[in-house]
């Protein structure tokens, strides 16, 4: 997250003004749901709640771009790692295998449309050691 902000903020530029907003959208919809449907249905989630916020608080906007990524493999959705032990758990199970990742973004204009779309992407995971998998979890980037 950090470093697509930072990506997101050194295009400014003067043309936009990002604010960056946590959604208070609770991410429990059923992981039995077709994959870009739990991606799409999450994002718009998301979306709704910065919206209604937004609206709440009588803040403008031109475009709210909310999203959301899952990794599917074996046919199974995997969320976001609970902990450090779940995540070396999860790496350890991709490393040198195929999966897929599945990203989901809902937009919502100033004239009140929407849209949404999801993107899958096909990744292949180095076979690395569980040494160089331990080192990425402490860097705290898959939390």
């Amino acid at each position: 997250m950090r470093m697509k902000k930072e990506a997101l903020l050194s295009y400014n530029d003067g043309i936009l003004n990002p604010l960056i907003r946590v959604s208070n959208f609770e991410e429990n919809l059923p992981k039995t749901l077709p994959v870009r449907e739990f991606v799409e249905q999450t994002a718009l989630g998301k979306l709704h709640a910065v919206v209604e916020e937004m609206k709440k608080n009588k803040e403008k906007y031109d475009v709210i771009i909310a999203s959301d990524t899952v990794i599917y493999f074996n046919g199974e959705i995997v969320g976001k790692p609970a902990d450090a032990k779940d995540a070396f758990l999860t790496l350890q199970r991709l490393r040198g295998r195929e999966h897929l990742v599945y990203s989901g973004v809902a937009l919502a204009y100033a004239d009140g449309s929407e849209e949404v779309f999801s993107e899958e992407t096909r990744v292949e995971f180095g076979d690395f050691p569980d040494r160089i998998i331990q080192q990425y979890v402490d860097s705290g980037e898959p939390l």
